[in-house]
């Protein structure tokens, strides 16, 4: 099949969508949508691939990781996209619903957030052809699954984005609410007539749901930021929880960041901030800690969280910026830095370098004894010359920043509220004459702290509370 043909076939599957839900109401057929264009990136991507290829390829890509359980449905549904992409298109919406249902029924969100965060952060600059074509397409089905765990499929402004303590589902507002409903209502209007104005149909239907629009870049830029800070967030699931969900963006970029962009400096010099984080002399508080920005041309208001997960710790980090709010992480044991600028191939005007720069600066300034938390440190490293720059920990015990209580009765009285605490390693000063532990001292080191011959490491671990419940 070739392109003319391809482009053909999703026309003849799109119409068909259109004139069987649109009637029924937007939220319904914007879901049926946008597995279905999943469905046309999946079969675009696997194009003239073998499906032996297919096969080895998608085993290799989940060898060893412990989530055969989940992996083999999308493998089974990945080789009917190659070997009948009609039938595929038919069946990729309930294919979804009956997955999703198996992840709620048996409590798999974290491993499927595994999997999906595992997709997403895997670095395939070194891939065969081949292997890059099978993994996109493993990725854009994965990424679509998410649709399908919110408590309502239905409320498509939500995300899932996380599990609590208690193995609920965590949503957020979606930064971008309602974006591809203009373009929906675009294309309806084009199966019916043969020309319409794009420029004055963008504008209009755009506008209806609060993004000011021009023309079709504008339009462009606006998906590609979406789909950048989706992929971030869903990157990031296996670190959310209801400690740290916060760290994520409650705002997206809008258009006007071109403008913006313009004014980020080429940052100078090449501190080694990695290797000063193998180094670190100090964890972050269990709240986080809040960098203030005053006067900056540059951004507002930094919050860093750390996290322990899977034997490394993750510094999650939020950023609040003139035209929106950036996320993403850091793992110090493999040096791998996520954000939304890192997720594009293009990174223009160096944004993603001074984002960078600004969160291993911050998080060394804070964590290590080689980096300064001044003034003077920032802005000879940021280029943002009058900026004043101050560090706050946010302190006391480990605090819950969304509406998140659970109840439970016990041995049939009135009931009582539970909370699972994480409870974050933490660097411990010894009382006079005592050493750390060898295991301690390994641990430490493994995880990329420098302890003081008085000191150890207390590994992180979780406590179960019960408070007596009060009445509301």
């Amino acid at each position: 099949m070739d392109d003319r043909e391809f482009k053909e076939w999703m026309s003849f599957h799109s119409k068909r969508l259109d004139k069987k839900y649109y009637s029924k109401g937007m939220s319904t057929l914007i879901l049926h949508k946008r597995a279905m264009s999943t469905a046309f990136s999946v079969v675009e991507n696997l194009r003239g691939i073998e499906y032996s290829d297919l096969a080895l390829t998608a085993y290799f890509m989940i060898k060893d990781r412990q989530l055969d359980d989940l992996a083999k449905d999308y493998e089974r549904i990945l080789e009917l996209a190659m070997a009948d992409k009609d039938k595929f298109v038919g069946k990729i919406y309930e294919f979804y619903v009956k997955t999703g249902d198996k992840i709620k029924k048996n409590g798999l969100y974290k491993k499927f957030f595994e999997l999906t965060s595992m997709f997403l952060n895997t670095d395939h600059s070194d891939m065969d052809e081949v292997t890059t074509y099978v993994y996109r397409a493993y990725t854009d089905l994965l990424l679509n699954q998410h649709e399908f765990l919110r408590e309502n499929k239905f409320d498509i402004n939500k995300m899932a984005v996380g599990v609590d303590s208690h193995g609920k589902v965590i949503e957020i507002d979606d930064a971008y609410p309602s974006l591809d409903f203009p373009m929906t209502e675009i294309e309806h209007e084009l199966f019916h007539v043969d020309f319409i104005d794009l420029n004055k149909a963008l504008k209009q239907h755009y506008g209806k749901y609060g993004y000011n629009i021009e023309e079709s870049e504008d339009a462009a830029l606006l998906g590609n930021m979406c789909r950048a800070y989706s992929n971030t967030i869903l990157s990031m699931t296996p670190y959310i929880n209801e400690y740290t969900v916060d760290v994520l963006p409650r705002t997206g970029f809008k258009p006007n960041i071109l403008a913006y962009l313009t004014r980020i400096p080429i940052p100078t010099g090449d501190p080694d901030f990695r290797n000063m984080l193998r180094h670190r002399r100090r964890t972050l508080p269990a709240n986080g800690v809040k960098v203030h920005f005053e006067n900056s041309l540059l951004y507002h208001d930094m919050l860093l969280k750390e996290v322990y997960h899977e034997d490394a710790v993750i510094c999650l980090f939020r950023i609040e910026a003139e035209p929106g709010e950036i996320s993403g992480f850091y793992n110090t044991q493999t040096g791998q830095f996520s954000s939304p600028f890192h997720m594009n191939v293009e990174n223009k005007f160096h944004f993603g370098m001074s984002v960078e720069r600004l969160f291993l600066w911050a998080y060394s300034a804070f964590s290590t004894d080689e980096m300064l938390p001044t003034t003077e440190s920032y802005r000879k490293n940021l280029l943002d010359p009058y900026a004043e720059v101050s560090f706050t920990s946010i302190p006391g015990k480990l605090r819950v920043p969304i509406n998140c209580r659970h109840i439970r009765s016990i041995a049939g009285k009135e009931g009582y509220e539970s909370t699972v605490k994480h409870i974050n390693g933490y660097i411990r000063k010894l009382p006079d004459g005592q050493t750390a532990s060898e295991k301690a001292v390994a641990i430490a080191e493994s995880l990329g702290y420098s302890l003081a011959p008085d000191e150890t490491y207390v590994c992180p671990f979780e406590r179960t509370a019960w408070i007596t419940r009060v009445k509301r």
